[in-house]
C-alpha cells in the first residue's frame, strides 16, 4: 500500500526593512517554524482475519479488542465500493510494537470510507502510532472519521490522532479528541517526528478538508513533538476549515468552539496550534478549461477557495512549558478568495513559552493570490507567565510578489498582566508584513487596502516590560511597494493612494491598575490611551505610570494615511469592546477621593523621546498629541476634570478649573447637584465619601443641607456626611447581613422584636 505523507510548509518568516512609525530598524521577527507530518495512511502490523477485508464490493467491519491480542477495534478495507467501521482498542499494563487504530477504513481505488472509534489505554506503552478512527479513500470518495484517544499513564513513540480522513479526490471531514494524563510521547524512532491532533483531514488532489477535534493534557504530561493541534485541515485544490468556517459579522459567542487544545503541567517540545487550515488552489471544481494552460498548470486568479482557521482556543497552564510558538488559528494559501485566522483565543497562565503567541496568523504564500487576508477579534492572555519571544494578536503575511486585494490585522486585544510576567520581545495587537513587492489582484486599480486598526492592548497588575515594544498596530516591509507607480489617481486626490494604509487608526492602549517594572523601550502607533490608577502614586516623571525610551505620536490627519492625533480621552463610540466602561480615559482606582487639587499633575507617560508618526522629527502638542479634557471619576459620586498635555516628551494630565464647591480641588459631585457652601470643609477633608441616598440633595430655608431618604429629613451641616470609617463600617455590617441564610435572618428579626422579659416589640415601640 502506498504511504502518503505529506509535510506541512514551514511557518517561515523573513526580516524586511521596516517602515513607518518608529522606522529606520532592520527587523526580523523571530517566528519559529511550525511544520510536522500529516499521519501516514498504514495499515496495521497484525496478521487479520481475511474475512475482514473485502474486494469489489462494500466492506463492513465493527470489533472490540485487547490491545494485548489485536492492535484494531474495527478493521473493513476494500478495493471498490464503500468501507465503514466502528470499534474499540481497550489496553491496560499492555505493550505493543505496533500501530493501534479503534477502527480502519480503507478504500483502495473509489468509494466513500467512513469510521468511527475509540482508543483506550492506561498503563500501556506503544511503539508506533496511535489513532482513535482512520478513513481513507486512495483514488476517489468520500473519507470521514470520528475518533477518540484516551491516555493514561502510558507511553506513545509515534502520532497520536483523534480522528484522520484522508482522500484524494473527494470530501476529507474529520473529527476527534485526545484526552491525557501522565503521559509520555515521543517521536517515531525513524525520523523523530511526532505530532499529537485532535482532528486532521487532508485531500492529496481535489476536494474540501474539514477538521474540528481537541487535544487535552494533564498530570505531568511530556510531548516530544513537532506540532500538538486540535485541527489540521489541508487541502491541494478546494476549501480548507480547521476549527469553523467564518460567517462575517459574526460574534464569538454565536457558533461553538471549533478546536482546542488544553495543557496543564505539561512539557511540549515542540508549537502548539488551536487550528491549521491551508488550501493550494483554492475550489478548482468551479473553473473551466480556459483556466489551465498547455501543461496542465493553473492559471488565472481563484475566486471560490477558503482557508478558514476559527474560533480556535489554546489554554496553556499550571507550569505548562512550550518550547516553541503557540498559535491560536494558522491560515494559509497560494491562491484563495478568503484566508482567515479570526476569533481564535489564547491563555498562557503560569507557564513558560520559550518563541512566540500569535493568536491569529494568516498567510499567502510567494506568488499567489488571495482576494481577502484577514485575521481579526483574535485575543491573547499572558497572566503570570514568561514569554520568550514576541506576543501578537495577530500577524498577517504576504510574500513575495502575492496579489492581493484586501488586508486586516484588525480589533484583536492582548492582555499582559501578572506579578511574575516576563515578556522578551514585542507586544503587538495587529502586524502586517510584507516580504518584497505586493501587487493588487486589480490591474486598473492597483492600490491594495492594508489595516491593522482597532487594536486593543491591556497591561494590568506587575509584569516586567523592560524593552519590550508596544505597537497597537505594525507594518513591517518596504511600504514604497506597496503602491504602484503607474497608479494615476484620475483627478482624485494624488494621496487616495496613501489613505488605504492605516496602522495607526482606533488603536489603544489601556493601562489598567498596572505598577508594572522596567522602561519600555517603545510605544507606537497608539491612537488613544486609557488609564485606571491610583494618581497619588504618579506626581513626578520618575513615578509615571508608564516610562520608555521612545514614544510615538500621531501626525495629525495631514493626509498621508496613518490617521490622526494620539490622544487620552474618550473612545469616540469605539464599540465592541470591553473597555468602553473606561469612558473619559481617565479612572481612579477605589472608591477613596485621591489628594489632588487644581494646577496638580499627574504623569502618564514619561519618554525619554517622543517623535512623530515616522520619527522624523521630535512631536509636538496640537499637531501629533491632541490635548482632551477629561473627567477622572471614583466611587460612586465623585468626578474631577483634567486636562492632558505633551509636555517635555512626557503625556501628563494636570487638575483644571474649580468645582461647584467652590473650592480649589477641581472636585464635583455628579447626580448630586450641590451650590451651597455648608458642609464644604467636611467634604474637602480626605477620606470622606458622601452617603448616596436617592442621589438627591436640597436646602433648608436656613441654608442647610437636607439629605432625603426614604426614612425622613436630616437637617444640620454636612447633614447624611459620613467618614470613610463609617462607611466601611456600614458596608461591613450590610455584607454580614447579606450573607445570613433565611432563616437565620428570620431568626434576628424575631430577637429584636423581643425584649428579654417577653414584651413584643411593635412598629418601633415597646408595649407591656
Amino acid at each position: 500500500m502506498k504511504k502518503v505523507c505529506i509535510i506541512l510548509l514551514m511557518l517561515a518568516l523573513f526580516g524586511c526593512e521596516e517602515r513607518g512609525r518608529g522606522a529606520g530598524v532592520p527587523v526580523k521577527p523571530p517566528v519559529d517554524g511550525g511544520g510536522g507530518t500529516i499521519p501516514p495512511v498504514d495499515p496495521p502490523v497484525s496478521t487479520l482475519p481475511s474475512s475482514d477485508i473485502q474486494t469489489d464490493k462494500d466492506a463492513l467491519a465493527s470489533g472490540e479488542a485487547n490491545l494485548s491480542d489485536r492492535p484494531v477495534g474495527g478493521y473493513a478495507k476494500t478495493d471498490t465500493g464503500d468501507s465503514t467501521s466502528t470499534g474499540t482498542v481497550t489496553g491496560e499494563a499492555a505493550e505493543v510494537n505496533n500501530n493501534v487504530y479503534g477502527a480502519f477504513s480503507e478504500v483502495m481505488e473509489s468509494g466513500n470510507a467512513e469510521a468511527s472509534g475509540t482508543v483506550n489505554l492506561s498503563d500501556s506503552a506503544v511503539t508506533g502510532d496511535v489513532t482513535g478512527a482512520l478513513a481513507a479513500t486512495e483514488k476517489e470518495g468520500n473519507a470521514t472519521a470520528t475518533g477518540d484517544v484516551v491516555l493514561s499513564d502510558s507511553t506513545v513513540t509515534g502520532d497520536v490522532t483523534g480522528g484522520y480522513a484522508e482522500t484524494s479526490n473527494g470530501d476529507a471531514t474529520a473529527t476527534g479528541s485526545i484526552t491525557g494524563e501522565a503521559v509520555t510521547i515521543t517521536g517515531n524512532e525513524s525520523d523523530g517526528i511526532s505530532n499529537v491532533f485532535g482532528a486532521a483531514a487532508l485531500v492529496t488532489e481535489i476536494g474540501h478538508a474539514e477538521a474540528k477535534g481537541s487535544v487535552n493534557i494533564t498530570g505531568g504530561g511530556t510531548i516530544t513533538a513537532t506540532t500538538v493541534a486540535g485541527a489540521v485541515a489541508i487541502t491541494e485544490n478546494g476549501h480548507a476549515i480547521a476549527g469553523l468556517k467564518h460567517v462575517y459579522g459574526a460574534e464569538r459567542d454565536e457558533e461553538p468552539v471549533g478546536a482546542t487544545v488544553t495543557l496543564n503541567d505539561t512539557t511540549v517540545n515542540g508549537s502548539v496550534w488551536g487550528g491549521y487550515a491551508e488550501t493550494k488552489h483554492g475550489d478548482l471544481q468551479n473553473y473551466t478549461e480556459g483556466n489551465y494552460d498547455e501543461n496542465d498548470n493553473l492559471i488565472g486568479v481563484v475566486d471560490a477557495g477558503d482557508a478558514f482557521a476559527v474560533n480556535n482556543h489554546v489554554n496553556i497552564t499550571d507550569k505548562t512549558t512550550v518550547s516553541g510558538s503557540v498559535y491560536g488559528g494558522v491560515a494559509k494559501a497560494f491562491e484563495a478568495y478568503r484566508v482567515q485566522a479570526d476569533l481564535n483565543n489564547i491563555t498562557v497562565k503560569d507557564s513558560t513559552v520559550s518563541n512566540n503567541i500569535m493568536g491569529g496568523f494568516a498567510e499567502v504564500t510567494a506568488g499567489g493570490t488571495v482576494h481577502y487576508l484577514y485575521s481579526e477579534r483574535n485575543n491573547v492572555m499572558v497572566d503570570n507567565s514568561t514569554v520568550e519571544g514576541g506576543v501578537y494578536g495577530s500577524f498577517v503575511s504576504i510574500t513575495e510578489e502575492a496579489s492581493i486585494e484586501s488586508v486586516y490585522a484588525a480589533e484583536n486585544t492582548v492582555f499582559i498582566k501578572g506579578k511574575d510576567t516576563v515578556i522578551n520581545g514585542t507586544i503587538t495587537g495587529g502586524l502586517i508584513q510584507v516580504e518584497g513587492v505586493a501587487g493588487s489582484i486589480d490591474a486598473e486599480y492597483p492600490s491594495s487596502d492594508f489595516h491593522a486598526v482597532r487594536n486593543s492592548i491591556w497591561l494590568e497588575g506587575v509584569p516586567d516590560l523592560n524593552g519590550a515594544k508596544i505597537y497597537g498596530g505594525r507594518f513591517v516591509g518596504d511600504a514604497d511597494n506597496l503602491v504602484s507607480t503607474d497608479y494615476e489617481a484620475s483627478g482624485d486626490d494624488p494621496a487616495y493612494t496613501r489613505r488605504n494604509y492605516d496602522f495607526f487608526g482606533l488603536n489603544t492602549l489601556v493601562v489598567n491598575d498596572y505598577t508594572g517594572t522596567g522602561k519600555i523601550d517603545t510605544i507606537s502607533n497608539i491612537q488613544y490611551f486609557m488609564f485606571r490608577l491610583a494618581p497619588d502614586n504618579h506626581l513626578t516623571a520618575d513615578t509615571a505610570v508608564l516610562k520608555t525610551v521612545n514614544l510615538y505620536l500621531g501626525d495629525g490627519g495631514d493626509g498621508s494615511g496613518w490617521g490622526s492625533m494620539s490622544m487620552v480621552g474618550n473612545w469616540g463610540g469605539m464599540d465592541g469592546s470591553s473597555t468602553s466602561s473606561f469612558g473619559e480615559g481617565i479612572q481612579y482606582s477605589g472608591a477613596i477621593r485621591p489628594g489632588l487639587g487644581v494646577g496638580d499633575t499627574i504623569y502618564l507617560i514619561a519618554a525619554d523621546n517622543a517623535w512623530n508618526y515616522d520619527g522624523s522629527k521630535a512631536a509636538v502638542e496640537g499637531v501629533d498629541f491632541e490635548s482632551t479634557t477629561v473627567k477622572a471619576q471614583w466611587g460612586s459620586l465623585f468626578e474631577q476634570e483634567l486636562t492632558t498635555h505633551l509636555e517635555d516628551n512626557n503625556i501628563i494630565a494636570r487638575v483644571t478649573g474649580t468645582s461647584d464647591l467652590g473650592d480649589e480641588s477641581g472636585i464635583t459631585y455628579f447626580n448630586m447637584p450641590i451650590s451651597n457652601s455648608v458642609g464644604i470643609e467636611q467634604v474637602k477633608a480626605s477620606n470622606v465619601q458622601l452617603k448616596d441616598f436617592e442621589k438627591k440633595v436640597t436646602y433648608a430655608s436656613d441654608g442647610s443641607m437636607i439629605a432625603r431618604h426614604s426614612k425622613g429629613h436630616h437637617t444640620g451641616d454636612g447633614a447624611r456626611i459620613l467618614t470613610q470609617d463609617q462607611v466601611e463600617r456600614r458596608e461591613a455590617r450590610k455584607a454580614a447581613w447579606q450573607s445570613l441564610t433565611d432563616e437565620q435572618k428570620a431568626e434576628r428579626r424575631a430577637a429584636r422584636q423581643t425584649r428579654p422579659d417577653g414584651a413584643i416589640i411593635e412598629h418601633g415601640h415597646r408595649h407591656k
